[in-house]
């Protein structure tokens, strides 16, 4: 998070296309996946992410269950993200 004085003048970005740069070059992922609070989707829109509109499936101690705590995103980077259907993550979602 950036610092509220310093917020708008471009950290953030800088620092999550150079995350997703290094995914890209590391691991080539078909796409990004990540879950934030509603107050910062409009964030990750500005950088090209999209609201992923389907259920994401994790684990947790007791069970297999959909999670809907955060705003799941995707963004399309060595493929097409999906915009709907199911992500099951296959394990915590963190």
């Amino acid at each position: 998070m950036t610092r509220p004085d310093r917020q708008g003048l471009g950290f953030g970005r800088v620092a999550v296309e150079a995350a997703m740069k290094e995914f890209v070059a590391d691991a080539e992922p078909t796409f990004g996946l990540l879950f934030c609070e509603e107050k910062n989707v409009g964030f990750y829109i500005r950088l090209g992410w999209a609201r992923f509109h389907g259920k994401v499936v994790v684990e947790q101690p007791e069970g297999r269950i959909v999670y809907n705590l955060m705003q799941a995103m995707v963004l399309p980077l060595c493929g097409q993200a999906p915009d709907d259907g199911e992500i099951d993550l296959n394990g915590y979602p963190w």
